[in-house]
Formats: structure tokens, C-alpha cells, sequence
């Protein structure tokens, strides 16, 4: 996505047992732990690119959502960009992002 706004990114939300659905989010630490209800934990899938969970998901017995790259994730994730710390917009697009982490696309 090219078009930016401050203070937001675009990202890949999924919400258990749903698809995932991209959209514009405010970038703050906040609304990404109330997402994920709880504090964030963030898992590399590439160079640029992490999910957000709940660091504690399997712990607390929330629902299993998807399996990306081996990896079982439990309550709700987000799929972001990232530049070393900072988080961005997700910089691919669906078609690549389909094959590169199919588990995501479970409903």
C-alpha cells in the first residue's frame, strides 16, 4: 500500500476463525495488545514481516487461530511490516503472501 497516514499502517488482521482482512491501523502498542488481548509477542515469518500474538495464547487456553511456518498461534494475530524495531506496512501483497504463509489463510 503506498498511500500512508500518520500515525497509522496497513496490515493483515485475523480474528479466530475468520479470514484475514487488511486494513489501516493506529501504530501503538495499545491497540495491538487489545487486539491480540494481551501483551504482544512478535514471531519473524520473513526479512520485513512479523505476526503480533498473544505472548501468552496457548498458556491462557484461547483459540487456536492458524499455523504459520510450523508455528501454532493461538487468539488473534496481525501480520505486519518492519524495519529493524519499527513496525510498517505489510510490504507484500495477498497473491505472494497466499504462497509464502498458507496456514494464515485458515478459517
Amino acid at each position: 500500500m503506498t498511500k500512508e497516514k500518520e500515525g497509522m499502517i496497513y496490515v493483515w488482521l485475523k480474528e479466530v476463525g475468520k479470514a484475514p482482512e487488511q486494513k489501516w491501523i493506529p501504530n501503538q502498542l495499545e491497540f495491538m495488545q487489545m487486539f491480540v488481548e494481551g501483551y504482544i509477542e512478535t514471531f519473524t515469518v520473513t526479512a520485513g514481516a512479523v505476526i503480533i500474538c498473544n505472548e501468552e495464547g496457548k498458556i491462557k487456553n484461547l483459540p487456536y487461530n492458524c499455523t504459520v511456518l510450523g508455528e501454532q498461534l493461538f487468539g488473534n494475530i496481525m501480520l505486519v511490516g518492519t524495519d529493524e524495531d519499527e513496525f510498517y506496512d505489510v510490504p507484500y501483497d495477498e497473491d505472494l503472501l497466499k504462497t509464502m504463509f498458507p496456514g494464515f489463510w485458515e478459517e
